[in-house]
């Protein structure tokens, strides 16, 4: 991608991963760009020093007209060619200074986020401990403790990362991990599910589901799927049972093989027991026992006050 300035007649040698660029510089200049070697060259817009204060400052027009304002470091190499005619800029990118010019700023483009950087490169150390942290219930954040820190950096001998590294680098994958093990475990066996809902410390809603394998032996429960509930009513049940059901099972929920639905005995979940019983032919709506035993104990309670 070709950057040119009409107004000094310089060529910016580089490459650029956007549609077109152009380049502000001092005292008044039109800028024109280049969709590629030998393209057409157009008028893009006017632009005064007074608009673009630096001579290192970009503006980058995208295919879709776009404009983001880009700052590059003052190392970028500039070449001075005529752009009178068309075949000294293409004479000038064959020679040897363009191209090292171009591997230059290759070498310092901007990194995006979306780009991997020697920061985030998954170590085996940094999995290990983030696996470590979150099957011992310990809550990430605490590797901002400076003590823990220290403790952590003096007897495994490795730089620590900091709990955002673990969060959003390390997690997703093992969450993952965890995920398919529940998957190849299950596969299509039959199950029972239960939900109950639950306010956090903040006061938000959240569900929880748990399954279990359906068997002669006895079978682990498993933790599937927690989610924040907007209400707590039969409609936010269901949504979070089907949603639970679509992560066991991505290619295909196996409707036959849910048997039993296990919840208390609060209105909104006999609602969305029998609401799911249509979706699901062979679930059966269990509620709680001890549930139930409670609610007679108020019962007994209310009606014996001595």
């Amino acid at each position: 991608m070709l950057l040119l300035v009409k107004a000094n007649a310089k060529l910016l040698c580089g490459n650029m991963s956007v549609g077109t660029a152009v380049a502000a510089s001092d005292g008044a200049a039109i800028a024109v760009a280049s969709a590629g070697v030998g393209g057409d060259c157009k008028k893009i817009r006017s632009a005064t020093a007074h608009e673009r204060p630096g001579p290192t400052s970009l503006l980058l027009v995208s295919r879709s007209h776009a404009e983001t304002e880009v700052d590059y470091p003052p190392t970028r190499m500039e070449c001075a060619v005529s752009s009178t005619q068309k075949f000294l800029v293409q004479q000038h990118i064959t020679t040897s200074k363009h191209q090292a010019n171009k591997q230059l700023n290759s070498k310092q483009r901007q990194l995006f986020l979306t780009q991997p950087t020697t920061s985030n490169v998954r170590s085996e150390f940094n999995i290990d401990l983030c696996r470590s942290l979150i099957s011992a219930d310990i809550p990430l954040y605490k590797l901002k403790n400076k003590v823990f820190r220290e403790f952590l950096e003096k007897y495994t001998q490795h730089t620590i990362p900091d709990e955002s590294t673990l969060r959003k680098t390390y997690a997703p994958s093992i969450y993952d991990e965890t995920i398919q093990k529940i998957r190849d475990e299950i596969k299509d066996s039959s199950i029972w599910v239960s939900i109950d809902e639950t306010p956090d410390k903040e006061g938000r809603l959240v569900g929880n589901v748990v399954i279990g394998l359906l068997s002669e032996q006895y079978s682990e429960r498993i933790l599937l799927h927690c989610d924040v509930l907007e209400k707590c009513n039969n409609k936010t049940i269901v949504k979070l049972f089907n949603e639970a059901m679509g992560i066991l099972w991505p290619k295909g929920i196996m409707y036959d093989n849910v048997l039993f639905f296990i919840s208390d005995a609060a209105p909104y979940m006999v609602k969305a027991g029998q609401a799911l019983s249509v979706v699901y032919p062979k679930l059966t709506h269990f509620t709680c026992v001890a549930h139930a035993f409670h609610r007679v104990a108020e019962v007994v309670r209310d009606n014996f006050l001595k």
